[in-house]
């Protein structure tokens, strides 16, 4: 084909240079007739995104963002808004300013509630949104339209919930579980919640733990008393995140949908771990002369390994330096017995010759007034090993419960001396010598009973 065949549209041919371009001036021309946009805007489509707690409204124009008002926004579960109705309550973010797409993203109170209705959002036929008038603006400032539009797209809620992770506050007695979606807080059943030290066979199973009652991508545990305690007296649990896991079953807790949570097999670490670094203290003391016991109730778990008699103290009042005072440390080898199926109450069982002192004294413990309660340094230690709060004898507590003695005294034995013509008894208890009635005493041989009264009248009664 010869140059100069073809040619473009200006007329050059083929192989050809181009022209230079023409050059024309710039005019400025008024226009003659200016029509401003009266046009309302329009809400053309919806999409409803529940897995992502979002709602995505379409425009047929841009709109103003900043004249957006939320409480002109309702959703429904038909074009009637006759049921399911929720209004927009508190959302997160609002973004598309300056474009025909609005996104809205749900509060958690939003999302949870229309979640947990199944006349909304389950299907594209239970899936509405009404706008109100002039509840948005396009870039002239002219109104939107009112309309119900039923969503084009609905992604429902539909895949299990995942715990992403969780943390443990030993000082709170608390464990928050962050989740990827809302968790109804009303369905959490801690009893499948376990804790444990992947490195050992330690564990507990949550017992009387109690979690939050509001709805959110976070629930919080607080552990009951039970719980607590146990995880305490458990030296190698819950220390720190090198010995604190977790594995939950599927029915530990549900999405507002009734959607059981994804169970978590594989023993999951704590992202991070408060220990307790709260002492543990004297919370509840009760002492029973009749029993012979002191009953002591710590704010938590103590070792009973590591509690010492010999380091608490009875005294008749709060400041053992005033006049009059008398006290009473206890004897070393008072036994210690664990009470109440716990590592927070113990029971002293006090011996005969501290229950002797306390009998016999007209002063210490003769009643309410007059029983106190002091601790010294290290008297007990919790599990972690924290020392029980000393409680000064300057400054002594008062025992909670006083329970005098009830109970009568009784023989444990006596001598009978023909040659001096004396009774020795010996009563487990001191008693008033000049209360001895021996007009009582009955002496019994064999099958016949008399009445010893010569030789009593002259016994010297001992104790």
């Amino acid at each position: 084909m010869e140059l100069g065949a073809i040619t473009d549209t200006l007329g050059v041919a083929a192989g050809a240079s181009a022209p230079k371009s023409p050059s024309f001036p710039i005019q400025f021309v008024e226009a003659t007739e200016f029509k401003k946009d009266e046009t309302n805007c329009t809400l053309e489509d919806f999409v409803l995104n529940l897995q992502e707690n979002m709602a995505t409204l379409v425009f047929n124009e841009p709109v103003d963002l900043s004249s957006l008002d939320l409480s002109g926004i309702t959703f429904s579960g038909d074009s009637l808004v006759s049921v399911s109705v929720y209004p927009i309550d508190a959302p997160f973010n609002v973004t598309g300013d300056r474009t025909k797409t609005i996104t809205i993203m749900l509060s958690d109170v939003n999302a949870a509630a229309i979640k947990a209705d199944r006349g909304i959002g389950s299907t594209l036929q239970n899936s509405f949104i009404t706008i109100s008038g002039n509840t948005v603006r396009d870039m002239s400032s002219n109104p939107n339209t009112p309309a119900t539009v039923r969503a084009s797209l609905l992604l429902a809620d539909g895949k299990a919930p995942v715990l992403l992770s969780y943390t443990l506050d030993m000082n709170l007695a608390i464990m928050n579980l962050s989740f990827d979606d809302i968790m109804s807080a009303g369905s959490l059943r801690p009893g499948f919640i376990t804790l444990l030290n992947a490195n050992s066979s330690q564990s507990r199973a949550l017992v009387n733990t109690t979690g939050s009652t509001v709805d959110g991508y976070n629930i919080v545990l607080a552990f009951g008393s039970e719980d607590l305690n146990a995880l305490k007296s458990i030296r190698d649990l819950a220390t720190g995140e090198q010995d604190t896991f977790l594995v939950m079953q599927s029915s530990a807790i549900e999405d507002p949908a009734g959607q059981r949570v994804e169970p978590v097999l594989q023993p999951l670490q704590a992202h991070q771990v408060v220990p307790d670094l709260t002492a543990p203290f004297l919370e509840f003391t009760q002492l029973d002369i009749g029993e012979g016991s002191l009953m002591v109730r710590f704010s938590e778990a103590v070792d009973i390994q590591t509690l010492l008699p010999s380091k608490i103290t009875l005294q008749s009042q709060a400041n053992l330096s005033l006049p009059g005072s008398e006290s009473l440390v206890l004897d070393q080898h008072t036994p210690v017995i664990p009470f109440g199926g716990g590592d927070t109450t113990f029971l002293l069982r006090l011996t005969t010759d501290d229950l002797f002192v306390i009998r016999n004294s007209s002063v210490l413990a003769i009643g309410s007034n007059s029983s106190f309660i002091s601790l010294l340094p290290d008297s007990a230690f919790g599990f972690e090993p924290l020392p029980v709060n000393l409680i000064s004898d300057s400054t002594a507590i008062p025992i909670a419960v006083y329970l005098p003695d009830r109970t009568g005294p009784s023989v444990v034995s006596f001598i009978l001396n023909m040659n001096s013509h004396t009774i020795s008894f010996e009563f487990d208890e001191p008693i008033v010598s000049s209360s001895m009635n021996p007009f009582y005493v009955w002496s019994q041989d064999l099958s016949r009973t008399r009445l010893v009264i010569q030789v009593l009248q002259s016994t010297t009664l001992k104790r």
